[in-house]
């Protein structure tokens, strides 16, 4: 089957009479082409635009990076200690003086952990440790969790410090970034 071109002027005259259904089939002509040309640039920018609408929400839904919007960046060590005091002595059912004495071990652990922020801060670029070295700072960290793992076990009653124990872990598995999964439990 042939397809027929007509030119601009579309006389009777120029259409081949030939055809067997006695349909004209004609090709394109100047202004449709330009029509559909229109239409196609029309839906690259909707295509366009959907993709960076699209990726722009995506990247609002992420949230906050890193450090930008942490609990407690402003805080002073003192009223870090006493928010998570008065977290666990909800928690937890503290009575006055378990309080006073939680409260001085979280005051403690985090004036530990304020020097250990700003020495890391004071460093300009991070050292390559060695392995002994990794594994005294592992090992120090560790001995300082005893320590205070040991401290809130004197000063808790056992059912308190069974809850504490379930806390501690629930937090530790969340991870850094609040996830579900902690490290090194992979697959499960």
């Amino acid at each position: 089957m042939k397809i027929y071109t007509l030119s601009r002027k579309r006389n009777k005259s120029q259409i081949n009479p030939k055809n067997k259904n006695g349909l004209n089939f004609v090709h394109f002509t100047q202004s449709y082409k330009c029509s559909v040309i229109k239409k196609i640039k029309n839906m690259k920018k909707l295509i366009m635009a959907f993709l960076v609408l699209a990726t722009i929400s995506m990247s609002a839904q992420r949230g906050p990076r890193g450090g930008e919007d942490r609990k407690g960046k402003d805080l002073t060590v003192e009223q870090m200690a006493t928010l998570k005091t008065k977290k666990m002595t909800l928690a937890l059912a503290l009575d006055n003086n378990q309080s006073k004495k939680v409260y001085n071990v979280l005051l403690a652990q985090a004036k530990d952990r304020k020097q250990a922020m700003e020495a890391r801060k004071a460093q300009t670029e991070k050292p390559e440790l060695t392995k002994e070295q990794k594994f005294a700072k592992t090992n120090e960290r560790l001995d300082k969790q005893i320590a205070m793992q040991q401290e809130m076990q004197s000063i808790l009653s056992e059912d308190q410090f069974k809850q504490f124990k379930k806390m501690s872990a629930k937090r530790k598995g969340e991870g850094r970034r609040g996830g579900k999964r902690g490290r090194g439990q992979r697959g499960k």
